[in-house]
């Protein structure tokens, strides 16, 4: 995601195709997603929220019975 302002790149979103297992945890039916990762900066503005949204919105149209996310609450920020 980047603002559309200046430019700046604001949080970004892996996640697989459709059906896809990208992670040991994901499960069948799910659609699974990593790394997902908000600027410092950028915090405490929704901007997690709307990656989440967009990954749903990328998989409209297929039957996920779920979707799950891997969180490390003791992972530092990225350099």
């Amino acid at each position: 995601m980047v603002d559309r302002v200046d430019g700046r790149l604001l949080g970004t979103v892996t996640t697989g195709r459709p059906g896809e297992q990208i992670t040991p945890i994901g499960r069948t039916g799910e659609l699974d997603f990593r790394l997902l990762g908000v600027h410092p900066g950028a915090r405490r503005r929704g901007v997690g929220r709307l990656l989440t949204d967009r990954v749903r919105v990328f998989d409209d149209g297929h039957v996920s019975l779920a979707y799950g996310i891997d969180l490390d609450p003791d992972r530092s920020a990225a350099p």
